[in-house]
């Protein structure tokens, strides 16, 4: 249930322009997090490179489409031994508020 709001919120956020909910940032943050734990060396690239291989329409789409999963993979694709389903709406949100057009910076 909790997946299913947060995609709302970042849905919602996305679609009126809107600024992002504390839940929707803290969601990001716990995706960063497991990036940078887990994905970085696998991937070979910053968690800030990976979040801007796409902007925030086009992880929006790829979520939309079903095919966010196969894109993580697409871009890191040692990630399918890490990327568990519960880590997923973490990546996404993670990936929304540090897309390649927004002014929000990962470190």
């Amino acid at each position: 249930m909790k997946q299913i709001y947060i995609f709302f919120l970042l849905s919602f956020s996305i679609l009126l322009g809107d600024e992002l909910t504390s839940e929707v940032i803290l969601e990001a943050e716990k995706g960063q997090t497991f990036f940078k734990k887990n994905l970085r060396k696998v991937c070979r690239t910053t968690s800030a490179n990976f979040a801007q291989k796409h902007t925030y329409k086009e992880w929006y789409r790829l979520k939309e489409d079903k095919k966010f999963r196969i894109e993580v993979y697409r871009l890191c694709p040692g990630s399918a031994v890490f990327l568990e389903d519960k880590w997923i709406e973490s990546i996404y949100a993670f990936t929304i508020v540090y897309a390649k057009n927004t002014n929000r910076f990962s470190e």
